[in-house]
């Protein structure tokens, strides 16, 4: 699955939230879950708004891992990393025609890693808590308890439409990344992966075998099946036979994004 750059998939968000702003009044753009691998990147959420602060930490992460970028975004949430191994959901909503608010939307959202997690496209399921029924949990999805977190969400709503989404780790090598940082201001919480979990469950200390290994690719159709079903929607892939149901602006825009990619 190849990576794309973070300034690129911001981009193309931006221009989907414009648009299906924009679109409200008139014939509304269809909602869509953008799914993705970025290449490594940090990136601060909208709390992190003091610049010498910024600066610094642009700095010494350039040092401490020089293949990623460092940008600062309107998100909820504080600085977290991205990178190959990692699959990205971004759901372009309008969750005002949904009837639902900004915290009921993080709710489905928490909801859908969890049954992400126990979808049978897993060789075992992995359980987590959920913050749903726990005010006292922070925001995010954990496993066993809230040292080990296996996917994070960090949100923005304009005019009811939702952009930026969730995180999930799958394979072990996007765990890296975060020992750089206090991910998400949780400093006694490591970030953990599907593959280190399915591992600690077989009780295993090394990875685990081939036939059970788990990469990004594998969990797109396990994320499609479940965001559709929590979100009654009829998930369909934009394509050939599909893009009758999209309006030109989208159309265009997605058949015009052209980002930096790498495999990975």
């Amino acid at each position: 699955m190849i990576s794309i750059s973070y300034r690129d998939a911001l981009a193309l968000q931006q221009a989907l939230v414009r648009n299906k702003i924009d679109s409200k009044s008139q014939v509304p753009s269809p909602d869509l879950l953008v799914l993705l691998q970025h290449q490594p990147v940090y990136t601060a959420g909208r709390r992190a708004t003091d610049n010498a602060w910024l600066e610094q930490e642009t700095s010494r992460l350039s040092r401490a891992n020089p293949g990623a970028e460092f940008v600062s975004t309107l998100r909820g949430g504080e600085t977290t990393f991205h990178g190959p191994g990692q699959l990205v959901g971004y759901p372009i909503l309008d969750i005002g025609m949904m009837g639902i608010s900004t915290r009921r939307y993080v709710d489905q959202l928490l909801k859908v890693i969890s049954e992400i997690l126990t979808h049978p496209a897993l060789p075992m399921p992995i359980r987590t808590l959920n913050p749903c029924d726990d005010p006292n949990l922070p925001v995010g999805t954990f496993v066993g308890d809230v040292g080990k977190k296996i996917a994070s969400i960090g949100i923005q709503v304009r005019r009811r439409v939702t952009s930026h989404g969730f995180a999930l780790n799958v394979e072990r090598k996007c765990e890296a990344g975060f020992q750089h940082i206090v991910p998400c201001g949780l400093s006694n919480t490591r970030l953990i992966s599907i593959e280190s979990a399915l591992a600690d469950l077989a009780g295993e200390k090394t990875a685990p075998a081939p036939t059970r290994a788990v990469r990004v690719l594998d969990m797109v159709p396990a994320t499609v099946e479940t965001f559709g079903k929590r979100f009654g929607r009829k998930m369909c892939e934009i394509g050939d036979t599909t893009e009758q149901g999209l309006d030109p602006t989208t159309l265009r825009l997605l058949r015009d994004f052209k980002p930096a990619s790498q495999t990975g």
